[in-house]
């Protein structure tokens, strides 16, 4: 009934309040005067702070929406990184390659960028795809390719059969959020 009341005049207010000249509080504190009913509900609306926190509540909620939607959107990565290994020659068949012994250590330089992406959708299913690239570089006299590049690709797809099938974390948080947004605009009218 409260509601009600409040929507009927604020309603009354705005259509009287269109056609008249801005009220400003400060201009009546501090002084007696007379104003008119419709000045003084327009005044109390405009003052009162509660009121103005309700009319941002379904704005927020949207806001929580679209957060809560966020959990499906795609998760992007990529790393790089560089190693160094100096190992010394420990083997006698390395020895007999290098009779001269021009090499005391095996030195190693390597390099790997990994990258790829992941996900989930509204119904359970999963996705991830990375692609990965390694460059090796080798003193030794074992290693045949110099530089060597080795690189894979690797993709999955999962479908949960019975567990989270339909009601994973992300679509319920989706829908409680999507029920609060309901609720508040309900809330405000």
């Amino acid at each position: 009934m409260i509601r009600i009341t409040l929507s009927v005049l604020i309603l009354v207010a705005s259509s009287l309040a269109s056609a008249q000249e801005p009220l400003v509080a400060a201009s009546y504190l501090g002084k007696e005067s007379k104003i008119a009913l419709q000045d003084a509900i327009l005044l109390a609306l405009q003052n009162n702070l509660n009121l103005q926190i309700e009319r941002t509540r379904p704005a927020i909620a949207s806001e929580a929406v679209e957060l809560a939607r966020g959990a499906y959107d795609p998760f992007l990565r990529f790393s790089h990184t560089f190693n160094h290994n100096e190992n010394p020659v420990a083997n006698p068949i390395q020895d007999l390659a290098d009779p001269n012994r021009s090499i005391d250590r095996i030195d190693e330089d390597e390099w790997r960028t990994d990258g790829g992406f992941s996900g989930i959708l509204p119904l359970g299913l999963s996705y991830s795809s990375s692609y990965n690239v390694r460059r090796l570089e080798s003193n030794s006299v074992f290693t045949s390719l110099d530089p060597e590049w080795r690189s894979d690709w690797s993709s999955e797809i999962r479908l949960p059969l019975l567990k989270d099938l339909f009601e994973n974390d992300a679509s319920v948080t989706v829908k409680r959020s999507r029920i609060a947004e309901a609720t508040s605009y309900e809330d405000f009218r």
